[in-house]
């Protein structure tokens, strides 16, 4: 974590000019102009840094309105998107020919293209969690990103992302660095990826690109790898193609089958429950079960030709440390 400002160090005459750099170093370059009298402006920033292109704005302060100018975006291009969560809050945003405002209860969730102009204005001060995201390791095409921007609300996923992001907000401190949080890092971008291929896209925008379409199957595993029934048939149903277009897709965007997708979801998630130390005590056939497996003999020989050990040795292993 880097602490980028705290106003409370600072004079009130410093705040405003401090603020206005700090955002800029925070991946924020806009023009600020702040509510009330100077004197009543305060802020603290911090940046989290969650592996390549990905960080993580955290910021508390008093109410404000960001414009980025066409002119800014010529001078500071920045191809990258930012997901903001807004809890309780009163908002306006208006990118292009998208315009939200908060909701009337309920988080609310802005997806901002920075490298085009937008406006924002938050009234009153508050928190406010930004999640900061390269387009390279988005992955996805800008015109799919920009369209899911006025849906967000539309997709089923929409409130596992806001309370993961508001879940994040309060752990970031204690993160640290080094390959976890790179993995952090890694399946956020997982989640705003399926954000924006299931914000209610037309089949024909979705259709015409195979990066949202592998990107879509994935979001269907990760929600289903827990049923032991779900098959190929199942995912092609779900999203009205072809059972053989689902194996063509997914062969274009992964370097594994969809079966050693399944079964390496389905391992790591065994594995996170069998390393708790201070997890409830379940039998090694409950924990399979749990997991999508049917048969705890299979579970286990796919176990230990991952990570070499039986699950019960793993378990034990992990609750003598």
């Amino acid at each position: 974590m880097a602490l980028v400002l705290d106003t409370a160090t600072l004079q009130p005459s410093e705040r405003v000019e401090a603020i206005q750099s700090a955002m800029e170093v925070a991946g924020v370059p806009a023009l600020v102009i702040h509510e009330g009298a100077s004197d009543r402006v305060f802020a603290r920033i911090e940046l989290f840094r969650l592996g390549p292109g990905v960080t993580v704005m955290r910021r508390h302060g008093s109410g404000l309105q960001l414009t980025r100018t066409p002119k800014q975006v010529r001078v500071a291009h920045l191809d990258r998107f930012s997901l903001t969560i807004m809890q309780s809050a009163r908002w306006r945003f208006a990118q292009g020919r998208v315009e939200t405002v908060s909701p009337v209860a309920g988080p609310g969730l802005i997806l901002t293209d920075q490298a085009a102009p937008y406006q924002f204005h938050r009234f009153g001060g508050g928190h406010t969690l930004a999640l900061s995201v390269d387009h390279a390791a988005l992955g996805l095409p800008h015109d799919l990103v920009r369209a899911a921007g006025g849906r967000l609300p539309s997709s089923p996923l929409f409130g596992v992302v806001a309370e993961h992001l508001t879940r994040l907000g309060g752990q970031l401190d204690g993160l640290g660095t080094g390959t976890a949080t790179i993995a952090v890092g890694n399946a956020v971008t997982e989640l705003l990826r399926a954000l924006v291929v299931s914000s209610g896209q037309p089949a024909g925008v979705l259709d015409s690109f195979p990066e949202a379409q592998c990107a879509r199957i994935n979001a269907y595993l990760e929600k289903h790898f827990r049923d032991p029934a779900l098959t190929p048939e199942h995912i092609a149903r779900h999203l009205h193609v072809s059972v053989r277009q689902v194996y063509a897709v997914w062969a274009r965007g992964s370097e594994l089958t969809l079966a050693q997708s399944l079964m390496q979801l389905r391992l790591e998630a065994a594995r996170r429950e069998l390393s708790r130390v201070d997890g409830p005590s379940q039998t090694i056939a409950s924990v399979a079960m749990r997991s999508g497996f049917v048969d705890s003999a299979h579970f286990a020989r796919k176990f230990r030709a991952a990570y070499g050990l039986s699950p019960r040795e793993f378990r034990a292993a992990h609750r003598t440390r």
